[in-house]
């Protein structure tokens, strides 16, 4: 049952660690598809490559583009 709760979450929960407001609107704005084949496809490799091989020098590019918000 833990497994299957892993891997659902994994599928359907998006990270929200640190992001702002409108950050989230584009968080919960992508389809979740996009957000499925992302998982699947970009950060399962990553963290098979990063975490049980260890290589230290691969890198994940991100899904959703990080704005500066901040305004002068």
């Amino acid at each position: 049952m833990n497994i299957i709760a892993f891997i659902l979450i994994f599928l359907f929960v998006p990270e929200t660690k640190r992001k702002t407001l409108e950050e989230l609107d584009g968080v919960f704005g992508t389809p979740v598809r996009t957000f499925m084949n992302y998982q699947i496809s970009k950060v399962l490799p990553y963290w098979w490559k990063r975490y049980i091989f260890f290589q230290k020098q691969v890198h994940l590019e991100p899904l959703y583009q990080e704005e500066n918000l901040a305004r002068s």
